[in-house]
């Protein structure tokens, strides 16, 4: 009555049907009905229904009532897709489904597929299944944790096309532009068994007049979005979504806190999942709001990576989330390192570099480049002048300027260096305007360094390294053999595993000098600690 006074639809999901049989079923749905529900469905929460199941209960159902129908499958058995057809034939209006079958447990009938094979009968002729094939892969494929549907094998079996010859039409619709799967469909309208190559380039000469690209439309932009309010709201509200989205894409959060001078307060307008772990970033001009930070964060994220800027931490500063500590000049200068020597071909051996700007980030690049061969034309003493670089610009594969929010490279350098140079903007805004345009004139690259790979490395390495301490590292007795792990010291003889509460493999045997002998597997005790990290493993798949 409230759904109807509002305006609603009510339906009724009648949640692990199978609980009754088919009659008692039937009887759910007239009661449903009777309680005022407009549609009633089938559900089959486990997924252990077979087609046989669905269609007697939808029968059943139809007898006792005159409301739609509907059917909601679960995939344990595989059979979603075959259940959800099956309730259509038996007269289900409402089918549902999701994009690459995501959904609790094994997941749901996956919607692309059920489109398909409606449409293979006749139904919804003007629905894009491109247009859905695309969203699906674009946005919810990266989603899983398995493989998922691609919009290619779909459309194969849409088309009945053999998979041998998806290489050579693949290719041949890069040539003319075209979408493969359309290229299919066409192809085998006129052949099903072989893919001959005259055939397949005079379709794709067709489709090319027609082409179309992504099969997607977006809403018109709007402003984007701003977090309003102070700064330990903003800080609040982007904890959320970084939980949010680590959650969606399976990864750790970490809520990275520095406190240094470089650069104004301000929380990070992006949340970052391309480097491993989910991360997003507030700058501190000083420690003063420290303790407020870490409380408005505290239990949202997991980890919370900080650099306090030599401050001292409290123990007791996080509850919930766990504190992991670093040296952001560290993770800078190897940042910076890193990105440098990928520029430059993968090495840096030999190559003439300059490097001007802070002193904290100078001392630790130049050291790594050094120990790398690199020919440094500036000495640690003239590090922040322009002196040397005057005279050596023109001789340089790299200029390195790490100097944070401070430009240091001015037009007079830049004129000097030779087209190809490399100009690394190290410091984020340590190269002026002018530079900047004159080193463009000149053909001299100019690259900014990025510093998510290294953020996001330092913060997997504290976090992999914690979990060896708290997790891996052990002592215990298996199938009365001793094992070790996580880097304690072995005496002879013990066995050495990868993790102690986690196991994977057996590494080898303790030679009780801090090394590790290679396992036998004609050894009694490794075969008895095999099958103990066999039985583990099978426990912890039946807790997850």
């Amino acid at each position: 009555e409230l759904a109807k006074d509002l305006n609603l639809r009510p339906f009724s999901n009648l949640m692990k049907s199978y609980a009754l049989p088919s009659d008692g079923f039937a009887k759910a749905c007239k009661q449903a009905e009777d309680m005022g529900a407009e549609v009633v469905s089938l559900v089959d929460s486990a997924g252990g229904m077979t087609p046989d199941d669905v269609r007697a209960y939808l029968a059943a159902a139809r007898d006792l009532t005159s409301v739609p129908l509907g059917f909601h499958g679960h995939d344990n058995l595989a059979m979603a897709v075959a259940n959800t057809m099956s309730a259509y034939e038996a007269g289900a209006q409402f089918l549902d489904s999701s994009l690459q079958g995501i959904g609790r447990s094994a997941g749901n009938a996956v919607t692309e597929i059920v489109a398909a094979l409606l449409q293979k009968q006749g139904l919804h002729p003007h629905l894009d299944l491109h247009g859905l094939l695309d969203a699906s892969e674009a946005f919810v494929r990266p989603l899983l944790g398995r493989p998922g549907r691609s919009g290619l094998g779909v459309t194969a079996g849409r088309a009945k096309f053999h998979s041998s010859h998806l290489s050579s039409v693949i290719q041949t619709a890069r040539e003319f532009s075209v979408d493969p799967r359309d290229l299919i469909l066409k192809l085998c309208e006129q052949e099903k068994i072989a893919a001959p190559q005259e055939l397949v380039e005079r379709i794709a000469q067709s489709l090319s007049k027609t082409r179309q690209s992504m099969r997607m439309r977006f809403p018109d932009s709007e402003p984007a979005h701003r977090v309003r309010g102070n700064l330990l709201s903003q800080i609040h509200d982007r904890a959320k979504e970084l939980r949010e989205k680590a959650k969606k894409f399976k990864l750790d959060s970490v809520f990275n806190v520095v406190v240094g001078d470089y650069e104004e307060e301000h929380v990070s307008p992006f949340v970052e999942t391309g480097f491993g772990c989910a991360l997003t970033n507030v700058m501190l001009e000083d420690d003063t709001h420290l303790t407020d930070v870490f409380a408005a964060v505290d239990g949202i994220v997991e980890y919370v990576l900080v650099d306090a800027g030599g401050s001292r931490l409290p123990d007791t500063l996080l509850q919930r989330s766990v504190l992991l500590s670093y040296c952001d000049h560290d993770m800078w200068a190897r940042s910076a390192v890193s990105h440098l020597s990928q520029l430059l071909g993968g090495v840096v051996h030999g190559r003439k570099i300059a490097l001007i700007g802070e002193q904290a980030l100078l001392q630790r690049a130049a050291l790594s480049l050094s120990e790398q061969g690199a020919i440094l034309l500036t000495e640690p003493a003239d590090f922040g002048t322009h002196a040397p670089l005057e005279t050596v610009a023109q001789d340089l594969d790299a200029l390195v300027s790490l100097s944070p929010r401070s430009p240091l490279v001015d037009v007079g350098v830049a004129s000097r260096m030779r087209p190809g140079t490399l100009l690394y903007d190290g410091g984020i805004g340590s190269i002026t305007h002018e530079a900047m345009r004159v080193a463009v004139e000149r053909g001299v690259r100019i690259v900014r360094i990025d510093l998510r790979p290294g953020i996001a490395s330092t913060a997997l390495e504290l976090i992999r390294t914690k979990r060896v301490v708290d997790t891996d590292m052990g002592r215990e007795t298996w199938e009365g053999v001793p094992v070790v792990a996580g880097g304690l010291f072995g005496t002879k003889g013990e066995i050495v595993v990868d993790s102690i509460r986690n196991p994977r493999t057996v590494i080898g045997i303790a030679d009780g000098a801090g090394g590790i002998s290679e396992a036998d597997d004609a050894d009694e005790s490794v075969r008895k600690v095999k099958g103990a990290i066999a039985r583990k493993q099978l426990e912890a798949s039946q807790e997850r």
